[in-house]
């Protein structure tokens, strides 16, 4: 086998292990154990498959939005309209996940919420012709 087969092989292995530090990384902050933590690391893998955002930056989403209070069913219903913020707004999803999640907790409003929020975010900029971020 040639030199790139091991460095592609290095680097789905260093991926991978790049993944598993974030997921604990919302496993130590969430306290989601069993069938929740199972469902977080599900979202995040199918978020990496059917979005520009990795699995890995997910997670990291994941984790900032712990950070800021979220519960795990909270994280699992707002995680989806960050990235829809991120991709509008051309931000990195973490910075994007803390945007939105500062907006939706300095007005007392709900995760369910979280949509109107990065749709009213977006609106604003894209009508200032500015960036959210």
């Amino acid at each position: 086998m040639d030199l790139s087969y091991y460095l592609g092989y290095l680097s789905l292995v260093t991926l991978i292990v790049a993944f598993q530090a974030s997921m604990s990384e919302v496993k130590a902050i969430t306290g989601a154990t069993g069938k929740e933590f199972d469902k977080l690391g599900k979202l995040a893998e199918d978020l990496g498959r059917s979005t520009i955002f990795t699995a890995k930056e997910s997670a990291d989403a994941m984790a900032g939005l712990a950070r800021a209070g979220f519960s795990t069913n909270e994280i699992l219903a707002v995680l989806p309209k960050t990235l829809l913020l991120a991709s509008a707004g051309s931000l990195d999803l973490a910075v994007a996940s803390d945007i939105a999640a500062t907006a939706l907790r300095s007005f007392g409003l709900k995760a369910e919420q979280m949509g109107m929020v990065t749709d009213l975010l977006v609106a604003g900029a894209t009508k200032a012709n500015t960036t959210v971020g």
